[in-house]
């Protein structure tokens, strides 16, 4: 594990430390669970909006943000935006599953 540092505001401090201590942990820990928590939304909020602009297919949209396809459909339910699937997106798809042969 590597170190990060970054400067912050003390109000923001407090508030961390006052979530370490009703998680009961350390100060560390919770910033790191709540910048992956971060990331991980950041990476999705992005793929989501690849999606919408058609720059990715479905399944490349799903990759870039670590979710299953299933899951990232899902994702796109819970956001009320449409799936838009076709052939060639299909095709976009399934070609790296061609290569791999």
């Amino acid at each position: 594990m590597k170190t990060l540092s970054a400067r912050v505001d003390e109000e923001l401090i407090r508030k961390i430390d006052e979530l370490a201590k009703e998680e009961k942990v350390d100060r560390a820990t919770i910033v790191r669970k709540l910048l992956s928590e971060a990331v991980e939304r950041k990476l999705i909020e992005v793929s989501l909006e690849k999606y919408k602009k058609g720059k990715v297919s479905l399944w490349k949209a799903a990759s870039l943000c670590g979710l299953s396809l299933w899951e990232f459909i899902d994702v796109l339910s819970k956001e009320g935006i449409n799936i838009d699937y076709g052939i060639e997106e299909l095709l976009e798809d399934i070609e790296p599953l061609r290569r791999k042969k």
